[in-house]
């Protein structure tokens, strides 16, 4: 059988040890396709397409649902047209999200403003407990959305011409993600210096409860059904194709500059290390004090 592949004028140019392997596979699994040529050692069968080298990997980003996600999908042409939404529904759906962002962002400044902010150590077995363990369960609950507003930022990027108004999509993930990074941090500072378990605890209730205002009224858009395909987002463009084709020009290149920082500072630092700064501030305010004292 080797010979009558290498008597074949199409494996002229064929390596024999890729013959002699083709022919002992042939055997081993009992098939006789012998009379197929061989291109460069290699059967036409086995070869891959190099269509394959081209082709795009989809990449699929799971979202879930709130105001600033529905808002996100609402302003999908496809959703438009599937769901029959007029312009005035999909600003409807937009004044939702943004009064949520303003629910959201009052009581974020009035906890700023009124209250003080003084992290310090608390010699406390009990209270530390609580402070490590609720520090970890908000960081946990903020990861998933987090980067559901990154997800939604980048898919804005790739692909505006899917929305009826991209740049108010890029903005609602801009505002969950940066939303949640604010609320995660003042619970850092704030469960700090309190002296019981107790506070700490109601601490870190009532900024989880802030954080989780968008996915609870979300429930109140029974008038429409675009919560419905709040799901997944397929990528199929990649973004750095799409920056070099837009090159400089509109706002999609300073979009394209606050999606890379957001995207850096959640996976260099915020998913792994953002917990730890419970210690880093009592830590730099007792170093502080220490120079300052000699």
């Amino acid at each position: 059988m080797l010979q009558e592949l290498l008597d074949m004028p199409e494996n002229a140019d064929a390596d024999e040890g890729k013959l002699k392997y083709k022919v002992e596979t042939m055997i081993l699994t009992g098939e006789d396709n012998a009379a197929k040529p061989l291109i460069g050692g290699i059967n036409k069968d086995d070869r891959t397409s190099s269509d394959n080298d081209n082709k795009v990997v989809e990449k699929t980003m799971k979202v879930s649902a709130n105001m600033y996600s529905i808002c996100f999908f609402g302003l999908m042409k496809t959703n438009k047209d599937k769901f029959k939404l007029k312009t005035h529904d999909q600003m409807d759906i937009i004044y939702r999200a943004v009064f949520v962002f303003v629910i959201q962002m009052t009581f974020i400044g009035c906890i700023l403003i009124m209250d003080k902010f003084d992290p310090q150590f608390t010699n406390d077995m009990a209270v530390n407990l609580c402070l490590f363990f609720s520090v970890m369960l908000l960081h946990w609950q903020c990861i998933g959305q987090a980067r559901n507003g990154i997800y939604m930022m980048k898919y804005a990027i790739c692909n505006p011409d899917e929305f009826n108004n991209p740049n108010v999509a890029f903005m609602m993930g801009l505002i969950q993600t940066f939303v949640i990074v604010l609320i995660e941090l003042m619970n850092l500072s704030k469960c700090q210096d309190q002296k019981t378990p107790t506070a700490v605890i109601s601490k870190f209730v009532g900024y989880a409860s802030i954080m989780g205002i968008p996915g609870a009224l979300h429930g109140s858009m029974e008038g429409f059904q675009v919560p419905s395909s709040v799901g997944k987002l397929i990528l199929k463009k990649s973004r750095k194709t799409f920056v070099k084709q837009q090159g400089s020009m509109g706002i999609s290149w300073l979009f394209n500059i606050i999606y890379c920082v957001c995207k850096w500072f959640y996976i260099s630092f915020y998913y792994y290390f953002f917990p730890f700064l419970v210690i880093f501030f009592p830590l730099a305010k007792i170093t502080y004090l220490y120079n300052l004292n000699n």
